[in-house]
């Protein structure tokens, strides 16, 4: 237990924090991957190079800060991210390390400012949040329905449209069952390359009676697994995956759902849409896309047409997903749960015109493709 003192001075950090942490986060990053470069096994190396890396991780330290009197209320947010800890293999042996480089980036970044006081009351308090992270983490380890990357085998392959990629997957082996909304984590090594690559990429179907996982790609230009999934990968070969993970799913207690994709944010809202329809539920699913074009599920998405309701809207022709859109395609006098997935800017976005058209904020659930979700949190 941190005692008053301690928690005081980490408080008295906070706007320190929120002025320059993504400053601490970025020299983190690089000094710990100077002395441990085998970590970059674990880490999203794109999301390094766009940044949303340290601005995800200096979210994460900002929110313990303000929350440093009852680490139980970002809860949401150790889920969140433990679920991808969990993904990626991480232990709790990594945890001292990622300590003693993010406290000596705060000390660095602190410049004359640092203080002994300041660096053992933040040492102090990492090891409180850690072990947040450890505990959660420990359990989830335990439900995972296989330990570490396994092979599986690419059964199908499919380019629904220009830039995309449907892929199935089987394993020899028992998956589980999968949860609508769940993600895989994929690990390649391309062949001159030192380090794993690793992706989360969301399940749109899944048979677990036959051992079976079909994901959807969308290429991205500096993107490794994407650009090799996309243009190298075909039936019959080996792909080493990560267990199902993810809190992005239906609320138990929910009247009504509502689901918002956004282009490949699609792959976990198509099989929420499904479930939620099976519960009877009422369903309403907004897609919206840059081209009407673009459709990759019409397959899919065909069968659930006389049991959801599907609102589209096309960026192009008819503007971006706004509040009073909203209002007029929905009832807000009448409970219902919210769930929203595509990039950031159209997720944040959405989110933001759903509370200012009458949702709640708690009844909004959202994932986001191209940026760790901790990265938006403050947005």
């Amino acid at each position: 237990m941190l005692d008053e003192k301690t928690k005081e001075i980490v408080k008295s950090t906070i706007p320190f924090l929120q002025d320059k942490g993504t400053e601490i986060t970025s020299i983190f990053y690089q000094n710990m991957f100077q002395a441990h470069p085998e970590l970059l096994n674990i880490f999203n190396q794109n999301n390094q190079r766009e940044g949303t890396q340290s601005k995800a991780l200096a979210n994460m330290v900002l929110a313990a800060a303000m929350n440093i009197d009852d680490l139980s209320v970002i809860k949401p947010y150790v889920i969140q991210v433990g679920y991808k800890h969990r993904a990626l293999q991480v232990k709790p042996e990594h945890y001292p390390i990622v300590g003693h480089y993010l406290i000596q980036a705060i000390g660095i970044v602190l410049g004359d400012a640092s203080t002994d006081e300041i660096i053992e009351a933040w040492t102090a308090a990492y090891g409180e949040i850690a072990q947040v992270f450890i505990d959660a983490e420990k359990e989830m380890y335990k439900e995972e329905a296989w330990h570490d990357f396994k092979p599986f085998t690419v059964i199908s392959v499919e380019k629904p449209v220009d830039g995309f990629v449907k892929i199935g997957l089987q394993s020899d082996f028992g998956i589980g069952k999968v949860i609508p909304g769940e993600y895989i984590t994929v690990r390649i090594k391309k062949d001159g390359e030192t380090y794993f690559s690793n992706r989360h990429y969301s399940i749109y179907a899944a048979d677990e009676t036959k051992n079976q996982v079909h994901i959807a790609i969308r290429k991205e230009n500096k993107g490794i697994i994407s650009n090799y999934l996309t243009q190298e990968v075909k039936p019959g070969d080996e792909i080493c995956l990560s267990a199902p993970a993810g809190d992005f799913c239906l609320a138990e207690n929910s009247q009504a759902n509502v689901l918002i994709s956004s282009g490949i944010g699609m792959t976990p809202i198509l099989p929420m849409a499904k479930a939620s329809q099976e519960q009877g539920k009422k369903t309403i699913w907004i897609q919206n896309y840059r081209h009407l074009a673009d459709k990759i599920f019409e397959k899919e998405v065909a069968p659930l047409r006389d049991k959801v309701e599907i609102i589209t809207n096309e960026t192009s022709t008819e503007g971006r997903i706004n509040a009073e859109k909203l209002k007029n395609w929905l009832d807000f006098s009448e409970p219902m749960a919210f769930y929203l997935c595509g990039r950031p800017e159209f997720t944040i976005g959405v989110k933001n015109a759903l509370i200012e058209a009458g949702a709640s904020e708690a009844d909004i659930y959202y994932e986001v493709f191209d940026a760790p979700k901790m990265a938006t949190i403050f947005d």
